[in-house]
């Protein structure tokens, strides 16, 4: 498995446990992983919209997570989604429920959450993610505080 897959795999593991942690110990959520072929260990599974489906006072969220190593934001890195995800994050926010893609770099230490039908668009179009101040911008967090921004998604 490559390093930065590593990454990957470590911070999804670290969000799953954050929203678990939430439902135990503040009944905020009910998280779903979906699992895909590569998180199932080779074993064939059909292609999934995202990473998560969380459940919770304010929607069904549907949650893509992305890591590096190398990238300073999901603007310089958007084709880590796949077109399938890009399309599902859409059609979710059309429907009427929350998705979003939930990116971290390492080197900058920093959580960025974007909205998924901004992201997904884009994605699909070929558009430029939005700048900070630009409508549609995430919001960006220091890694450490990954708990905190999952409660206020799912209580706020």
């Amino acid at each position: 498995m490559a390093k930065k897959d590593k990454l990957g795999d470590r911070f999804q593991k670290d969000v799953q446990d954050a929203m678990h942690d939430l439902m135990d110990n503040h009944r905020v959520c009910m998280p779903v992983r979906l699992y895909d072929t590569k998180s199932a260990r080779g074993k064939y599974l059909p292609e999934q919209p995202a990473d998560f489906i969380a459940a919770s006072i304010t929607g069904g969220h549907l949650i893509e997570v992305k890591a590096s190593e190398v990238h300073n934001s999901l603007r310089s890195c958007l084709d880590m989604v796949e077109t399938h995800q890009a399309a599902a994050l859409r059609v979710w926010r059309m429907v009427g429920q929350p998705s979003w893609i939930l990116f971290y770099s390492q080197p900058e230490f920093s959580l960025e959450l974007w909205d998924g039908e901004v992201a997904g668009r884009c994605r699909a179009t070929g558009d430029k993610l939005p700048k900070e101040g630009e409508k549609g911008a995430p919001l960006v967090v220091r890694r450490d505080t990954l708990k905190d921004l999952l409660f206020n998604l799912f209580t706020k």
